[in-house]
């Protein structure tokens, strides 16, 4: 089930980058279910594409 949630998860990530790939936005902030804090999407040139594993360590850190 988890494993479920994670792959979703990385996949809504992965969308939300490409939406703002073209835009002017430097960053995004998503809220992620019950987490108070926002979670913080860089869009530079560095960590723009995340990997599989970048995207599941992002979704770790939201638990």
């Amino acid at each position: 089930m988890l494993d479920s949630a994670l792959v979703v998860g990385s996949a809504i990530l992965g969308q939300m980058s490409d939406r703002y790939k073209n835009s002017l936005a430097e960053e995004i902030q998503i809220k992620i279910a019950d987490q108070e804090e926002l979670v913080t999407i860089r869009l530079d040139t560095n960590n723009y594409d995340l990997s599989i594993k970048e995207r599941i360590d992002l979704l770790e850190k939201c638990k």
